[in-house]
């Protein structure tokens, strides 16, 4: 069951709202047989009766009720590389730590292929930004990770375990392969990206949506405590500055403006304190900070979140409805598109709108035989014979929407780590950022050429063809923000 919400401002009371709701039910509603196995922060997961689930499903305060589902991971395992050959493989790789540009040689090739823009070169060189992702949580919802694999050089950690009796490891290998695209020091596209494991699916690769949800519910927890700690430390450093420079309005330096307090009662004991200035980070050219309230709502100053589903089952409104509500709230998603050949608006969480759905391509800029396709589909990227890290320390080459995804959660990294986008305007980056390149001669999927949303928005000159992601655009700003420091 799933709760209506009021909207980003009940955030911090909405919990004791859906309590009320629950106990509601469970004294006035449910029978001996109806019971609640998980609580989420807007609605509950549960065993109920048909004639209680209608009940329920008619209450005005529900936004729905909706039967559980099976979801699978969308690879298909090609062929296991020994750990001493990649090693071998990614050994001349060498990075100049005082560039702004770093360049990893004998790369992967779906790494190398986002960075070369609209043509490949199929030279193995992967350039990145030397930010790398560095700052930004990604969330892997999957079978787990192998945090201690040589990829991630103590980036991984352990979130939470939502399989019952089952360790708290990676025992598919679908998980560590993911995690490898996103993050891995060899494998991966943004090299200091943290990442975090959530594991919602068993070790055959198999779950619930009801699991998937925990795993989005949780990752909102974390979230907003992380908006709380970070909302501790700028209040902190808000009366700090304001304390330490209570100087004359008129002594004005570089980024440094007047600020008058907030009258709140919290601050009365500094409300004296009129005329001072503080350093500010600088949003807009003509925007300046007039009071805490506007200091705390800088995106600069938010928690950087990226949530990866290389997962999906059968189109799930209760998903649609929980990503819709985790954006809001400022995160970001990529999810695979699915590996039926088929709509992608059919499955979830391919059919959020909220999410940027990924389909899967070949070195020759073609769509995999395999990928689903259609209008839910925003982007495709690297998805065939992707070689990546594996449980047990190992690597394997696997193909799959559930490897193009964790391109797209890398890149998204990339973007988070040299500047701070709302869901939206990643989204839409992105999207402006990509090149028209993807083609396939099968009828069906031209067809929704026709219908593509976002034809309008991504590379104009290739609008014959589909979106590939890509971080070309994205190297060219970073260098030209250092030409620009140079020329200071």
């Amino acid at each position: 069951m799933i709760g209506s919400d009021t909207g980003k401002d009940a955030y911090k009371e909405e919990e004791n709202v859906y309590t009320s709701i629950y106990e509601n039910m469970k004294n006035n509603v449910f029978t001996k047989q109806d019971k609640v196995v998980n609580k989420m922060r807007n609605g509950y997961i549960g065993i109920l009766c048909d004639k209680t689930a209608r009940i329920i499903e008619n209450d005005p305060l529900v936004e729905l009720v909706e039967r559980d589902r099976e979801v699978v991971i969308n690879s298909i395992v090609d062929s296991k590389v020994p750990y001493f050959k990649v090693k071998d493989l990614f050994f001349e790789s060498k990075n100049d730590e005082d560039e702004i540009i770093l360049t990893q040689m004998n790369a992967p090739w779906g790494i190398t292929r986002i960075s070369d823009g609209e043509k490949y070169s199929f030279k193995s060189l992967y350039k990145y930004p030397s930010s790398a992702g560095e700052g930004v949580d990604v969330y892997i919802i999957d079978t787990g990770i192998e945090i201690d694999h040589p990829e991630f050089k103590g980036r991984a950690k352990w979130g939470i375990n939502l399989i019952e009796k089952s360790p708290d490891t990676d025992e598919n290998g679908h998980g560590t392969h993911c995690a490898g695209v996103i993050a891995g020091k060899n494998v991966g596209i943004s090299k200091k990206a943290n990442l975090i494991a959530v594991k919602a699916l068993n070790k055959a690769g198999i779950g619930m949506i009801s699991r998937l949800l925990l795993g989005i519910d949780y990752v909102i927890r974390e979230h907003s405590k992380k908006i709380d700690e970070m909302s501790e430390i700028t209040r902190k450093k808000f009366l700090n500055s304001v304390k330490i420079r209570n100087r004359n309005p008129k002594m004005f330096k570089k980024y440094r403006v007047p600020v008058e307090i907030d009258e709140s009662e919290e601050y009365q004991f500094i409300k004296e304190i009129n005329e001072a200035d503080f350093q500010v980070i600088e949003k807009d050219k003509d925007k300046f900070l007039t009071s805490l309230e506007e200091y705390m709502n800088i995106e600069e100053i938010k928690p950087k979140t990226v949530v990866s589903m290389s997962v999906g089952g059968l189109r799930s409104k209760a998903m649609e409805f929980t990503i819709d509500y985790a954006t809001m709230l400022g995160i970001h998603f990529s999810v695979a598109a699915g590996n039926d050949h088929e709509d992608a608006c059919l499955y979830s969480p391919g059919s959020s709108k909220n999410a940027l759905t990924v389909g899967a391509s070949t070195q020759y800029d073609k769509i995999a035989f395999f990928s689903n396709w259609g209008s839910c589909v925003d982007l495709f990227a690297p998805g065939f014979e992707i070689l990546s890290s594996w449980i047990n320390k190992d690597y394997r080459v696997v193909s799959g929407t559930s490897m193009a995804a964790p391109h797209v959660t890398g890149v998204m990294a990339l973007y988070l780590g040299e500047n701070s986008y709302s869901p939206k305007q990643l989204y839409n980056r992105l999207i402006r950022d990509s090149y028209g390149v993807i083609e396939d001669e099968d009828a069906e999927i031209t067809s929704f050429q026709e219908i593509w949303p976002i034809s309008l928005l991504f590379d104009k000159e290739n609008t014959n063809n589909f979106p590939l992601v890509s971080t070309k655009k994205l190297l060219g700003r970073v260098n030209k923000k250092k030409l620009q420091k140079v020329q200071k």
